[in-house]
């Protein structure tokens, strides 16, 4: 018994030390996140009221030299997975995201709210690089077109205008490359869908403020073609456990970005400034899956903050916000900076 509580415990730091850097964009055991944390904030629910054709540039930089443990604790830390001496020196993903959007003139009234129906593709281009610091250093990087997101949904709007909800869904298509022997990936090599809704609401006696929110939950489908990689596979005696063919089916994840914003200008002028705070939280809430059964005490979870501005010119809008991760569990922890411009035609 002893022998085989031994024998899957070593598997399991086999599985999940390369699985933790397997995956592109915040793509890591711990959490699979198909929707990209920090995408969304000011404005998040608002949508055009009626037919129009959106293009949105999304630019992501992220960077991190922390990786967390279940207890909050580096990799390099001997609480992590009786692995002694393993460190993640670097990680890094830059992302630029096209979206293109169509707002339809097919009009719901329901209650006292007028709901469009839209549809949208995000296509992206993904360059993750990292470096793990082991016995001899390991470092991998590699550029393309990330896994594709369709999806259609409904943008909401009040009469009184104070308050806008879009309700969607998200799929997200396996088109990026992956490779199994890979440290890192531009693409996840699995199907996922995820229910969403994003709001925003301005206060009745105070319009100026706004909040934002969108939150999803994400379903995915299972990695036929997992196989445990060379660099950083363990040992049982002298056998090692690299090329072990196996499947990984990640867990559900729970996920929200937020704002809070204070518009600067005067309603009707030319130049629209607002300024606040932004963020996510995430939660993986099932455990990952893998022929040796359920990778327990891996559940990856975040939280961020930060600043963030926007200004809006015509039919021109351009945001940036910089998110600071904190405690963070079996995950990376660091910094994300955002740039997205918008063009309505």
């Amino acid at each position: 018994m002893e022998c085989n509580g031994r024998l899957m415990r070593w598997f399991v730091a086999a599985l999940v030390i390369p699985a933790i850097l397997s995956s592109p964009l915040f793509a890591f055991a711990g959490g699979l996140t198909p929707e990209p944390l920090g995408e969304e904030s000011f404005l998040a629910g608002v949508t055009p009221a009626g037919e129009a054709f959106v293009i949105k540039e999304y630019i992501d930089y992220y960077r991190a030299k922390k990786l967390e443990t279940n207890h909050g604790y580096g990799l390099n830390h001997t609480v992590s997975l009786k692995t002694e001496g393993y460190a993640l020196d670097k990680l890094q993903v830059i992302d630029f995201t096209t979206r293109i959007l169509y707002v339809s003139p097919l009009k719901i009234s329901i209650v006292g709210l007028d709901g469009y129906l839209l549809g949208h593709a995000d296509i992206p281009v993904i360059s993750p690089a990292t470096k793990l610091d082991l016995p001899t250093d390991q470092s991998d990087h590699h550029t393309g077109v990330g896994d594709v997101t369709v999806g259609p949904g409904i943008g909401w709007h009040t009469k009184s205008g104070l308050f806008h909800f879009v309700t969607a869904v998200d799929i997200t298509a396996p088109t990026g490359q992956w490779g199994p022997r890979r440290l890192v990936n531009v693409g996840n090599n699995v199907w996922s869908v995820s229910p969403i809704i994003e709001a925003t609401l301005f206060l009745p006696w105070h319009p100026s403020l706004e909040f934002d929110v969108k939150m999803d939950y994400s379903f995915n489908s299972r990695n036929d073609d997992y196989i445990i990689n060379a660099p950083t596979a363990a040992k049982i005696g002298n056998k090692s456990l690299a090329g072990v063919r196996t499947n990984l089916t990640p867990g559900q994840d729970f996920h929200v970005d937020y704002a809070i914003a204070y518009a600067l200008s005067k309603t009707g002028a030319e130049h629209q400034f607002r300024a606040g705070a932004t963020g996510y939280f995430y939660r993986q809430t099932t455990d990952d899956e893998t022929t040796a059964g359920r990778v327990k005490n891996n559940l990856g979870e975040v939280f961020a903050i930060g600043p963030g501005v926007w200004w809006a010119y015509k039919h021109w809008i351009a945001e940036a916000h910089v998110d600071y991760e904190v405690e963070a569990r079996n995950r990376p922890q660091g910094i994300n900076s955002w740039l997205t411009i918008l063009y309505k035609f």
